[in-house]
């Protein structure tokens, strides 16, 4: 009689699956990834985007002060730049100039047609104001300009969002100084420019 040989196989539950430890490991792993990339992420935009505010506030006041001093290279007084009472600014004499912590004031002649007939030439006043008072024009700088008969233009803004502005001279020279700030990241931008003056008085 051949008896059979009964092999004893070890048992296997079918429904054996992670323990309960593995799949709180697993799910920490998961989020801890998930959140160091999204922290990188976030972090990439954020340079990103303040590189791009820091260039828009650079690009203003660079703007700014290449028009300003466009006009002051036509300035007709040159040479000494003083500081005016409020009277002079519409009808300046000289290159005058004020500056405070909160509002500044730049005006001068320059011809009012390209002739050169410089006896008969007549001159209009350019004038650059900025203040940070409450207004429409807060932190801006504008541009103005009278006729030689005395009539003025609509302000034209030239310039946002400066935080401050001041103006440095000698004999013959007179350097610009603005801020610029982005606010949303609050990025500063702060530039000067040196203009040589002319005497064509």
């Amino acid at each position: 009689m051949n008896l059979s040989r009964h092999v004893e196989r070890p048992f296997r539950n079918q429904n054996s699956g992670f323990s309960l430890a593995e799949v709180v490991i697993a799910l920490s792993i998961f989020t801890i990834t998930v959140l160091v990339l999204h922290g990188s992420i976030s972090l990439a935009k954020l340079a990103f985007y303040n590189q791009v505010d820091r260039s828009k506030a650079e690009q203003n006041v660079k703007h700014t002060l290449e028009i300003m001093a466009r006009d002051l290279r036509e300035a007709k007084q040159g040479m000494n730049p003083i500081t005016c009472t409020t009277a002079d600014y519409d009808n300046p004499q000289n290159i005058c100039i004020k500056t405070s912590s909160s509002s500044a004031v730049l005006s001068f002649k320059v011809p009012e047609s390209t002739n050169h007939d410089t006896e008969n030439t007549s001159y209009k006043t350019i004038r650059y104001d900025w203040t940070t008072s409450w207004g429409p024009y807060r932190r801006t700088i504008r541009r103005t300009e009278i006729s030689s008969i005395g009539a003025a233009s609509a302000p034209v803004i030239i310039g946002r969002d400066i935080t401050a502005v001041s103006f440095s001279h000698s004999t013959n020279t007179i350097r610009l100084n603005l801020t610029s700030q982005n606010y949303t990241h609050s990025m500063n931008s702060s530039q000067s420019m040196m203009v040589y003056l002319r005497n064509n008085t």
